[in-house]
């Protein structure tokens, strides 16, 4: 058979064609704005990024969520129309992150210490009771002013103290002035939007969270990511500054809560004898080990390859 020549457009015929296309586009993006803002109740812009508060029905269940780009940092699950405290989204009492709180409640604690790196809508507050005493760190002032608005987790936890900070200066100021084993958990969660927060997962930043440590505390590390696959780094990271760790992937998450990837850390080998971390896997498992520091962080090694 013979190729036939691809047909050669004039320039009158292509105009049409390029209208009709920004046309096309020009109305999509009006139907999705519009369909967006249906339901977004709140909204902010600054050097972070865009942020909403979106009111959506989740199969008959309202939600009210802050959504940091294209990542959702948090809900609130409302019945009758009334908001609900409850452990949702990625901090569900299944997930690792619930299993550390648990862990703290066994202490029977007089006035437990929590020191939390990301505040996202405060779900984590979610686990606050009176005497307790958490220290939310947030960089964004919009994010706190979202969460102060549109979700009743501050006012839950009524001795909670939100401080405008990068989590890791914030944590280092604490450490000058109060010294050292200030916190029984430290909770570490600060993405923006799906963004890593490299300075928080480098060696030097987990020697910090040692220090601040309580000795028969814990850390919990937030690692999901569509993209990364962040546990060769703290295999490393807490190889590094000699800390025992285990993580946990819950897969089967209950009904408000979302698949979720969690490391704990702690001081002492023995913490993970206790019946709460009994689900939790061992690092031996992890083959890579990837190790970030403030001068070097690389990504390539733990990007996801497909779909896995």
């Amino acid at each position: 058979c013979t190729s036939q020549p691809l047909p050669i457009l004039s320039q009158k015929q292509i105009k049409p064609l390029v209208s009709i296309v920004l046309i096309s586009t020009l109305v999509i993006g009006i139907l999705y704005i519009n369909k967006f803002q249906e339901d977004t109740l709140n909204q902010e812009r600054n050097f972070f990024g865009y942020k909403a508060v979106r009111d959506k029905m989740v199969e008959d269940e309202r939600r009210v969520m802050l959504q940091h780009g294209m990542t959702n940092h948090g809900y609130q699950i409302y019945l009758d129309n009334e908001p609900q405290i409850l452990p949702v989204s990625y901090y569900g009492s299944s997930a690792g992150v619930g299993k550390a709180f648990s862990f703290l409640r066994s202490r029977n604690l007089e006035k437990p210490k929590v020191a939390i790196a990301g505040l996202g809508s405060g779900g984590l507050l979610a686990y606050c009771q009176p005497e307790d005493e958490f220290t939310i760190f947030e960089i964004d002032p919009d994010v706190y002013t979202l969460a102060k608005e549109n979700f009743t987790y501050l006012k839950h936890c009524p001795k909670a103290e939100v401080i405008i900070s990068d989590a890791r200066l914030g944590l280092m100021e604490v450490n000058a002035k109060q010294g050292d084993e200030v916190y029984d958990l430290i909770s570490i969660d600060a993405y923006a939007d799906d963004l890593v927060p490299f300075h928080l997962l480098t060696t030097e930043a987990v020697a910090l969270y040692k220090d601040l440590l309580k000795t028969d505390g814990v850390i919990a590390i937030h690692l999901s990511s569509r993209y990364l696959d962040l546990l060769p780094v703290i295999k490393a990271v807490a190889e590094d500054n000699n800390l025992a760790a285990r993580y946990f992937i819950d897969t089967k998450p209950d009904k408000f809560s979302t698949i979720s990837v969690w490391a704990i850390l702690a001081k002492d080998e023995d913490i993970f004898a206790h019946e709460t971390f009994s689900g939790l896997s061992d690092f031996s498992q992890v083959e890579k080990r990837v190790l970030w520091t403030d001068t070097y962080s690389a990504l390539l090694p733990i990007v996801r390859m497909g779909n896995r």
